[in-house]
């Protein structure tokens, strides 16, 4: 006697296939939302590398502007600005307030390269353009008349006009947002400092600028 045997029914080739679609259909899409959060995340990390290069570039630089020139002593150590160019400045104190001016009361701030030096210690990294301009008690911008690259009335700067540029980093981010680079930069003066109009990249840049008033010189 033949027994009947019952088949499970199991999935068509056409239902495998869609199944197949939809789980990459789903795939993709996460894939896509979490690569979008990464290059988010990627963008926001550099700018805030930017940003915090900036504060510390800033920090340093108003510090030792303000107390350029401070000599309390009844001995006077010839504190002041010894170096004053577009793109460096070499400045004194006496801190320590001892009648001289010891190694490290003398700061000389430049660019080698893309590393903002501080006494050839370096500052910050990715740094395009460091430019100062010095300006005498009516505000008139004092001027490099002889061509040598130092202003020529040294004992006249009161106050300082400084731009510092700043880029997310030395390489292009895989992860990063997309961004094309095609600004022109300028110092207060309407001077320009670094132009990407002509030649655009892919890389973000900070400009910081600010007036800092010398309050131990021109007294």
């Amino acid at each position: 006697m033949k027994t009947k045997t019952e088949h499970s029914k199991g999935f068509t080739i056409i239902e495998l296939l869609i199944a197949m679609l939809i789980s990459s259909i789903v795939i993709a899409s996460i894939y896509s939302a979490f690569q979008s959060n990464l290059s988010s995340y990627t963008t926001q990390q550099r700018v805030v590398g930017m940003q915090q290069n900036s504060r510390a570039i800033s920090f340093y630089i108003t510090r030792d502007i303000m107390m350029a020139g401070y000599d309390p002593g009844d001995v006077k150590a010839d504190a002041g600005i010894s170096d004053a160019r577009s793109g460096s400045i070499t400045l004194s104190a006496d801190l320590n307030e001892n009648d001289a001016i010891d190694a490290n009361e003398t700061i000389t701030y430049t660019v080698v390269g893309t590393d903002l030096t501080r006494n050839g210690t370096v500052l910050s990294k990715n740094v395009n353009i460091l430019n100062f301009v010095y300006l005498d008690k009516d505000g008139t911008v004092l001027t490099d008349s002889d061509g040598d690259g130092v202003v020529d009335d040294m004992s006249d700067i009161v106050s300082i006009q400084i731009s510092v540029i700043v880029q997310e980093g030395d390489k292009i981010s895989q992860l990063a947002q997309n961004y094309t680079n095609n600004k022109t930069y300028y110092n207060q003066q309407g001077t320009v400092l670094l132009d990407k109009s002509a030649a655009p990249d892919l890389l973000r840049r900070r400009l910081y600028t600010a007036q800092i008033n010398c309050r131990n010189l021109g007294l």
